[in-house]
């Protein structure tokens, strides 16, 4: 994330930010800031020239993904395409694009400037005008509900599933880790993070957390 880079919301719309010296005041007490959460209806971006660019459609905003000057932001009625530099915004929905679904939970850039979005009607991969879909028919995803998306050093792409586990796909294979072949104890992955040495960590709902270095699993 650029250090110049702010994103701060409430659930009740956009309030003052002033920074000054490295902290933060508020016009408004009630006001929570986050970087990155779900179930949002506002973004703020804090532009390069120190001034707040807004955008809110009175939808909940799941997930955001940033690449350069870019934002992404995945909605509940599509996803959304955002220039922090002028403000300029681009919607992407059913009806005028590839994509399967206008409920968008996840977010992701790779390191080749892919946009690799999660629906609850698969994965779908942006390069550049092109909108390739993936779901459990034509590929080894193992269900269409996707929770998160996470892009590894090795920009092989992890998928965080509602209730088939957790699928990596390096571009050409599948790999599925559920409860029936893994250590997990769930099927329904909400979270995924990566340490230097590979480790990979993933988040539950509903059964705590996991790790895998690639041999063992751990709880």
């Amino acid at each position: 994330l650029p250090k110049n880079l702010r994103l701060k919301s409430t659930d009740s719309g956009v309030n003052m930010l002033r920074i000054q010296n490295d902290h933060f005041r508020f016009a408004n007490k009630t006001l929570f800031l986050f970087a990155f959460l779900v179930c949002i209806n506002s973004l703020s971006v804090l532009g390069q020239n120190q001034e707040w660019l807004s955008w809110s459609n009175g939808n909940n905003i799941s997930s955001l993904g940033i690449d350069g000057n870019t934002i992404w932001a995945g909605t509940t009625i599509g996803l959304v395409k955002f220039n922090r530099l002028n403000g300029e915004k681009e919607f992407f929905t059913t009806s005028n694009s590839l994509l399967p679904s206008n409920s968008i939970n996840a977010v992701s850039i790779d390191n080749l400037g892919n946009i690799w979005v999660g629906s609850d009607k698969g994965l779908s991969k942006i390069s550049g005008q092109t909108i390739t879909t993936f779901n459990p028919s034509n590929s080894g995803l193992p269900s269409n509900y996707i929770l998160v998306l996470y892009i590894d050093y090795e920009n092989n792409v992890w998928i965080g599933t509602e209730d088939g586990g957790v699928s990596k796909y390096n571009g050409s294979e599948w790999v599925t880790y559920s409860t029936e072949n893994s250590g997990l104890l769930s099927n329904a992955i909400s979270s995924i993070a990566r340490e230097t040495n590979g480790t990979v960590w993933f988040g539950t709902p509903n059964a705590g957390i996991f790790s895998f270095n690639g041999s063992e699993w751990k709880s």
